[in-house]
């Protein structure tokens, strides 16, 4: 058996790739800690780690080992306080990622249902989108997300639907295209966008708008990372962005707007994604049965809206 001690060095090693300063966060020597892993890849019989100029660098079975051990490491801490909330009353922790919409429009009254029935929990929250999201869920950052589902099959998470987003175009309600009663894409071709970093689901789908329009997509002149609101950015120039439609009531509160667009940018869906574990968390088991109930409210609203329009 490999003794969590040597796990836990590794993750340190593995976390700053220098030896020297994991040692120091570790409080040993950095002989110390290079003899447990050279202990550690004769117990497995496999390098974890390669020499680079800077430091080290992990193999493939070192990034293999890194994610399984925190993903370990997080279960015992989740273990360990689980049985203290037992012994003290219900407490603990959850990490959730989100993205924009979620944090704004979804989560808030989720989270403070949560709170009221498991008041010592620890809630935190984390801003981003699939390409960050999903590996801190595989590393053990995270314990649940909830955000855009497009991302391949993976076995080792569970993937929840629970709506559909359309999007939207928006601007300053004093940018040019605001006084067009229709806007096409060859008129959003002409002006500066803003674009979320890393957001690979955001580029694909403005790339396809305008493919589908037998045109080359607009250049992104702004980057802003997952958390930033573009819409103060918006007002200090003629840029473009997209977002969620449900986010526009809350961007017209600072004098953004829909774009009257001729064509549709789709929908794309989302949910909530938890890694596949044979005893979930209670506190993420709740959270997922929280939100279920939420979306089955909204629809069975929606469906009554629909059914009885207001005269």
């Amino acid at each position: 058996m490999i003794q969590s001690r040597k796990i836990r060095y590794f993750l340190a090693a593995a976390e700053h790739l220098h030896f020297s300063q994991a040692a120091k966060e570790l409080h040993i020597s950095q002989p110390a800690l290079s003899r447990a892993i050279r202990q550690l890849e004769a117990r497995l019989g496999m390098p974890l780690f390669e020499r680079s100029a800077t430091g080290v660098v992990l193999t493939r079975y070192g990034e293999l080992l890194a994610r399984r051990g925190r993903q370990i490491q997080l279960e015992a801490e989740h273990t360990l306080a689980e049985l203290e909330a037992i012994k003290s009353g219900t407490g603990g922790s959850l990490h959730i990622g989100a993205g924009p919409i979620w944090l704004r429009e979804f989560l808030p009254p989720v989270i403070h249902s949560l709170q009221r029935q498991f008041p010592k929990l620890h809630v935190d929250c984390m801003a981003g989108i699939i390409d960050t999201l999903l590996p801190a869920l595989m590393e053990g950052k995270l314990d649940v997300f909830c955000g855009d589902l497009d991302f391949p099959h993976h076995p080792e998470v569970v993937t929840i639907h629970l709506t559909n987003v359309d999007f939207a175009v928006a601007a300053h309600k004093e940018h040019p295209l605001a006084r067009k009663k229709s806007v096409s894409a060859k008129d959003l071709q002409q002006y500066p966008w803003i674009t979320m970093r890393r957001h690979y689901s955001m580029r694909t789908r403005i790339g396809a708008f305008f493919a589908a329009q037998n045109l080359s997509p607009p250049k992104s002149l702004l980057t802003l990372s997952a958390g930033v609101g573009s819409y103060d950015y918006l007002a200090e120039g003629d840029y473009l962005t997209l977002m969620p439609r449900s986010l526009l009531r809350a961007a017209g509160r600072v004098g953004c707007v829909e774009l009257p667009v001729t064509a549709s940018f789709g929908e794309a869906a989302h949910g909530i994604v938890y890694r596949r574990t044979l005893i979930p968390e209670a506190s993420v088991n709740t959270f997922v049965s929280m939100m279920k109930a939420q979306f089955k409210e909204r629809d069975k609203a929606l469906d009554t809206d629909y059914l009885n329009p207001a005269s």
